[in-house]
């Protein structure tokens, strides 16, 4: 694509590389853009990769270590195929501002901007109760798959368990 600039500034060349740059969910890679004379000669040899952006809901303040080892796994193996995953231990402020609003607020603008959401469900997680009541309004808003990373055991009784259970087997729920 060749367009004219017409000014002195663009008289020498100029190349601008970017690779594998990260930007919002996008990875854009190898573009290059030269100034030629008085015209503007576009050249690219690039793609455009869009990232899946993945938002784990699992239990923070009161997480046993053993859990925090498998979702910190679960997360290093989502990161090397790719992904973009928001990690609330390590992705959202968890200092507390005497309310816990802050973290929450982090939280919903992570979520809202994922593409699906991956849950390592702990049932006394009160925090983990909130992310998946953000999720389900996110589902009313907008598809946004919700899948349950270890296997569950539905209750008798109704729970959120029993919730998160129908919200990874139903998408349109």
């Amino acid at each position: 694509m060749d367009r004219s600039i017409g000014t002195q500034e663009e008289e020498a060349l100029e190349i601008l590389a970017l690779d594998s740059i990260l930007y919002y969910g996008y990875i854009f890679a190898t573009a290059t853009i030269e100034f030629k004379g008085a015209g503007m000669n576009l050249s690219t040899n690039s793609k455009l990769i869009v990232a899946m952006k993945i938002y784990v809901i699992c239990p923070v303040r009161n997480a046993r270590k053993a859990d925090l080892k498998f979702a910190a796994e679960y997360v290093k193996k989502l990161e090397s195929q790719g992904m973009i995953v928001h990690y609330p231990p390590r992705d959202s402020d968890q200092m507390e501002d005497g309310v816990g609003l802050k973290v929450n607020e982090a939280n919903r603008k992570a979520i809202i901007s994922s593409d699906e959401i991956h849950v390592i469900w702990d049932p006394k997680s009160y925090g983990s109760h909130f992310d998946l009541g953000m999720a389900f309004m996110l589902r009313a808003i907008r598809d946004c798959p919700i899948v349950v990373v270890r296997p569950l055991k539905r209750t008798l009784r109704k729970s959120y368990t029993n919730v998160l259970l129908a919200l990874a087997k139903n998408s349109s729920l």
